[in-house]
């Protein structure tokens, strides 16, 4: 742990104005009594919205795994169905070729036969690779041909030794059903429903060995009315010169005699037969049986439970049931559950012409659907709840210590109690979270390598990864939501100990105004909002030297405090805004605007510290960030951002006092008592300490809102061509200015890099210190510096290659090895200060060289910042970064001041890591500054 002298480092005195005039006044503890109230019951709602957002999302990519998961079951079953009855259609076509070639002259017809035997050799493997009922051969009789047609068949059936065959109780001859007793009887003129009179018997027949094909023998298909429309449109086709494999058709549904009991749907596929030299003469035809659950055999794998398929088509609809792989007939009609009626799959079959059309559609069942409910869900709302119970319990703990005492030296006592509690909070949280979100980035970045390689792409395995990936990522978001929580936590007791920090950095606004508004576009879509990003710079209609000008436009600020500024106004905006109303956040460029205000950071300039947040007591100007503003004035109008609703509006009178400290409007009305009127208050003094404003207008209530947040805006000149000269380079983006900020632009030749610090309060001390960079080259290096690559494209590229990580959490370290060795550094671990020092030791005495060191702050035996200052004392020059849970300034520059090189807050990701990577990549062995 850290020396107990310096975590006992006294806070800043108190002020009588935070004592209060009267500590044990009556008034003051039935106010603190109110606010505590009105906290817990927001952390409740946070609590439960939470939770409940954990869930839905969970739940809902359940679902969403659930509904590709069919998709590609339906997928595959309809490939599977086309691929079946085409290949029943190639055997009708084979066949009827063979029969073609055996009489091949239109002569020969309608007295042609094939020898039994062969035909049997044929036709038997066919039924059994399709799964046909069975496969016949009809031909086309004249009734004047009837007579010399049976005594042909009569004697072909006698001389293959199937004398048998074609008996009817009548005797010998062609037959049909009667229409009513379905009695037989001897068809010799072929006059029925059909368009033609014609007889069509059924010569030979597959498996003949089973009775139910022998009976079909010398059966007239012609004479049933189902059959003759279909013949009748095969006869059609055939005669209007279309080839013979485009007039394959199918009759509607039917049921066999023999299936009468099972009701069991089947189709007839009837393919034409025309002899070999007479292509347009239709002789005979070929049949095949076909029951529709044999098509659906085998189309899903065994382990599919539940699908409802829906046949329709013809005259008649049924519905049959898949089920690990048995197909069963269901009922007549369509009777697939209701409730899954939005999951619907359907295809045509367009194989066959005729009158006939099908369609199949197929539906999951409630068992099918209920294999992808999983208990995920209620496990994200209780670590989602979890997460934010604990913090909550900490900050009730924090506060009793913090109203313990009443007089003035108890409180300065408590002050400081609660500085180091927070402490405590943030570091017991962030370091298991540390581990939390290392080890969903691990996840993250192994299904990414899963899915990169050719054999995984394309499969079902690849599909559920992807789903897991999005589930992983909000879990990850749900995990966030704490951070924020305790962030806000941290923030509070910065404000109220007049500690709050602004780091500057120049930054793109658009940029930044753009990824915040996109991180809301999930919640807009969930209460019904259209939230639209409307940006000057996107305008398609703009000049190319407008468009110049808009995209060197930046401003100095605090990336994370301006984003929380516009995530509050986008935020409340949607809060407020009735379903189907829109949320517009607009960006434009003011050129005139804000014209006194000076640009944090810039020399001579000010910063603000007149905020109407009395505890923002500081700012300082991020060394790390490389700024760099023209030696004169570059200030170049503002940037505006609008946020526009069309939701409650806000009343002239309540406009008045919208940014006082815990102001809410018809909170009970509009918030259902939730929201602790903080979030404009402090968006108001953010955007002060930014030198800039935050104003509000409204017609009234009901009439919607627009809020405008104004930053000073500057001509970011170091963004110009590497191919001109600077002063050339500002001359050029100073075209595109107005007349007036023209000559401050083009004067930016020269430039200058600004660290500056400014603290004020009771204990205020004022430095600045500027110094003139000259170097075009090391500015283009840093712009490289921070291409977005991967992790994995650093290893492959820098010097940093092998790594020690010291820290005391196992799990922390196995992660963070593991990340560091998946992108190719050679990673080593140490478990505490001492076992670092002890292994850098033996590293150098073997050769070892070590690149980079990661350093945990609390640790047993010897802490980060000691260990780092052994190291320094050893020697050691090698880059060493702090890892910490604890995110006081003070535990910070505690680190930097015992010779870190940089300090990480928990908890990490692969942004920081990259970041400081490559920020080393070129490091030298050199004495640490």
């Amino acid at each position: 742990k850290a020396p107990k002298d310096w975590m006992m480092t006294p806070s800043p005195p108190v002020s009588k104005s935070q004592l209060g005039a009267s500590p044990v006044a009556t008034s003051s503890e039935r106010r603190l009594v109110f606010f505590r109230a009105l906290f817990i019951v927001c952390l409740l709602a946070v609590c439960g919205a939470g939770g409940y957002a954990a869930y839905s999302q969970t739940y809902y990519y359940e679902g969403t795994l659930g509904t590709s998961q069919f998709k590609s079951i339906a997928d595959q079953f309809e490939t599977f169905v086309h691929d079946n009855l085409k290949a029943k259609v190639l055997a009708l076509d084979a066949q009827a070729s063979i029969i073609a070639m055996t009489c091949p002259h239109a002569s020969m017809w309608p007295n042609c036969s094939i020898p039994w035997e062969s035909y049997l050799n044929i036709s038997d493997p066919v039924i059994q690779l399709t799964k046909m009922r069975t496969l016949s051969y009809a031909v086309m009789v004249k009734p004047e041909e009837v007579s010399s047609f049976e005594a042909f068949a009569y004697d072909f059936y006698e001389s293959e030794g199937y004398g048998h065959l074609g008996i009817s109780p009548f005797g010998k001859g062609i037959f049909a059903l009667n229409a009513t007793t379905r009695a037989r009887y001897h068809d010799t003129q072929g006059i029925h429903t059909g368009k033609r009179q014609v007889l069509i018997p059924v010569l030979q027949s597959g498996e003949i060995d089973k009775q139910n094909n022998q009976g079909a023998i010398m059966y007239n298909i012609y004479s049933e009315p189902v059959r003759s429309i279909t013949i009748d449109g095969m006869i059609d086709c055939v005669e209007a010169g279309n080839s013979i494999n485009d007039c394959a058709y199918v009759t509607d549904n039917i049921v066999l005699v023999q299936d009468i009991l099972l009701n069991r749907p089947a189709v007839l596929i009837l393919h034409p037969v025309t002899p070999r030299f007479n292509k347009t003469t239709l002789t005979g035809y070929v049949v095949a049986v076909t029951n529709w659950e044999t098509v659906f055999m085998h189309a899903l794998p065994n382990y599919i439970l539940g699908v409802d398929v829906v046949l329709s088509g013809g005259t008649k609809t049924y519905t049959f049931r898949i089920d690990r792989g048995i197909v069963e007939f269901s009922k007549n009609g369509d009777h697939h559950e209701s409730s899954h009626e939005s999951s619907k799959q359907s295809f045509n079959i367009d194989l066959f012409r005729g009158t006939y059309r099908y369609n199949i559609a197929i539906y999951p069942t409630d068992e099918f659907a209920n294999q992808y409910r999983t208990s995920n869900p209620w496990i994200a709302m209780g670590v989602t709840v979890g997460i934010m119970v604990l913090t909550a319990a900490f900050f009730f703990l924090y506060d009793l210590f913090m109203n313990r005492n009443s007089v003035e030296k108890e409180l300065r006592t408590a002050i400081n109690t609660k500085r180091l509690f927070v402490r405590f909070i943030s570091h017991e949280i962030r370091t298991p979270l540390n581990t939390v979100h290392l080890g969903l980035q691990l996840l993250i970045s192994e299904m990414m390598a899963f899915l990169s390689t050719d054999a995984n792409k394309n499969t079902p395995a690849a599909a559920k990864v992807h789903d897991w990936m999005t589930v992983i990522e909000d879990i990850e978001e749900s995990a966030d939501t704490g951070i924020l929580v305790l962030n806000d936590l941290i923030n509070y007791d910065k404000i109220s100990m007049g500690t709050l920090s602004a780091d500057f950095e120049v930054l793109s606004l658009w940029d930044l105004v753009r990824a915040t508004t996109n991180q809301h576009q999930v919640a807009a879509r969930r209460a019904g909002v259209t939230l639209r990003l409307r940006l000057q710079i996107d305008e398609p209609d703009l000049s190319a030297e407008r468009r110049a000008v808009l995209q060197h436009l930046v401003v100095v600020a605090d990336r994370i405090k301006v984003s929380q500024v516009v995530r509050n106004l986008v935020s409340n905006a949607l809060k407020f805004s009735k379903q189907g109303s829109p949320v517009e956040v607009c960006v434009h460029w003011d050129e005139h605007g804000l014209p006194e205000a000076k640009v944090p950071g810039e020399l001579g300039a000010p910063f603000n510290t007149s905020s109407h947040l009395n505890g923002v007591r500081s700012t300082s100007f991020d060394e790390e960030s490389v700024n760099v503003l023209p030696s004169k004035s570059t200030r170049a109008g503002s940037l505006v951002v609008r946020v526009v609703d069309s939701g409650a509006g806000i009343s002239k009178e309540d406009q008045q006092s919208l940014f006082q400290e815990g102001k809410q409007f018809r909170a009970n009305q509009l918030q259902a008592g939730q929201g602790s009127g903080l979030g404009l208050w402090i968006s108001k003094g953010l955007a002060n300490i930014h030198n800039g404003s935050l104003t509000a207008l409204s017609e009234g209530e009901d009439k919607g809102a627009e809020f405008r947040l104004e930053l000073p805006a500057v001509l970011e000149s170091r963004h110009a061509s590497s191919h001109e000269s600077p002063a050339k380079s500002a001359t050029s983006l100073a075209s595109g200015l107005p007349t007036d900020l023209a000559s401050d632009a083009s004067s930016s030749a020269e430039a200058i890099e600004v660290r500056a610090t400014v603290t004020t309060g009771p204990v205020a001390e004022e430095h600045a210190t500027a110094k003139v960079e000259m170097s075009e080259e090391k500015k283009l290096s840093k712009r490289e510096s921070q291409k977005d690559v991967t992790l994995s494209a650093v290893a492959q590229n820098d010097t940093v290659r092998s790594v020690l990580v010291v820290d005391d959490s196992g799990p922390s370290r196995k992660v963070l090895c593991r990340l560091l060795r998946n992108a190719g550094y050679t990673c080593y671990e140490a478990a505490d200060g001492e076992d670092c020092v002890t292994k850098m030791v033996q590293f150098t005495q073997d050769g070892q060289a070590i690149d980079m060191v990661f350093m945990d702050f609390e640790m047993p035996k010897m802490n980060g910042p000691d260990a780092t200052q052994a190291l320094r004392d050893m020697g050691v020059t090698i880059p060493i970064i702090g890892v910490t849970g604890n995110v006081l300034p003070a535990d910070k520059e505690y680190f930097l001041n015992h010779g870190a090189n940089a300090v990480l807050h928990k908890p990490l990701n692969i942004e920081q890591l990259k970041a400081e990577i490559l920020k080393y990549n070129s490091f030298s062995s050199s004495t640490v500054e």
